[in-house]
């Protein structure tokens, strides 16, 4: 019974060399059709975007500039990203502009300072001028009074009751009055 029992033994190590070559010649059957759908993306490989290594796409090209010059202090976007309308991309190093706000504000403070200043000359200038009408109409008044006694004078001379004189100094004061104005 040895010689079955070997027997036996032997055809049972056959048959389990036999089932475990199957096995294995069934696994890595399996993982080469995986390895091929994974490698062509067949399902279930399949990436939910397309994707390929040598295609060429046609887009629009948009150039982007700032507004204004500066130096960049801070990039909000990372290369190659999607951006919406609006969104800050860039920051730009806003002391220079600080400071020119700063250097407008102090010129705007000094010339509303010159316009007070001018407001005031201006009111100083409406006194004296409003002074030197009243010193006109004085030396009018002046001169036609001086006018109105020459008059009588040369009345009063031509009658006889005046000297010459007396005259010859109210016109010499006529003339100095008419000069002064």
């Amino acid at each position: 019974m040895s010689q079955q029992d070997a027997a036996k033994q032997q055809a049972n190590t056959r048959n389990n060399i036999r089932v475990v070559s199957i096995f294995t010649a069934a696994a890595i059957g399996l993982v080469g059709v995986l390895v091929i759908l994974y490698a062509w993306q067949l399902p279930p490989f399949t990436r939910h975007s397309q994707f390929t290594d040598n295609a060429y796409v046609r887009g629009q090209t948009t150039f982007i500039s700032p507004q204004v010059n500066g130096y960049i202090t801070a990039v909000n976007v990372k290369d190659f990203a999607i951006v919406q309308p609006g969104e800050v991309l860039f920051q730009i190093d806003d002391r220079i502009y600080k400071q020119r706000v700063h250097q407008a504000q102090a010129t705007l403070a000094m010339k509303e300072a010159a316009l007070r200043n001018n407001l005031q000359q201006r009111k100083s200038a409406e006194a004296t001028i409003a002074k030197n009408e009243a010193a006109l109409q004085n030396a009018r008044a002046q001169n036609l009074k001086i006018q109105a006694d020459l008059k009588r004078i040369q009345q009063l001379t031509a009658d006889g009751s005046l000297s010459i004189r007396e005259r010859d100094s109210a016109r010499a004061s006529a003339a100095q009055g008419a000069g002064g104005y």
